[in-house]
């Protein structure tokens, strides 16, 4: 039998690391570009999220992939 791992919505998420927040975690935006239904114009929408990073090898800019 052989194990299998997924996360919960079945994607990984690609952002920015914009600070380090703690010893072992960082803070990581991402920005995507969702259309008005009303005025047609694409708005960024920004979402930040703390990840765990257990070596501290992420530094500030770097491009990091969220499970």
């Amino acid at each position: 039998m052989t194990a299998k791992t997924t996360t919960s919505n079945g994607r990984t998420q690609v952002g920015c690391a914009i600070r380090p927040s703690r010893q072992q975690s960082v803070v990581v935006e991402m920005v995507r570009q969702v259309r008005h239904p009303k005025y047609h114009k694409y708005v960024r929408h920004r979402s930040r999220v703390m990840a765990h990073d257990e070596d501290g090898q992420v530094r500030v800019g770097d491009v990091v992939r969220i499970r």
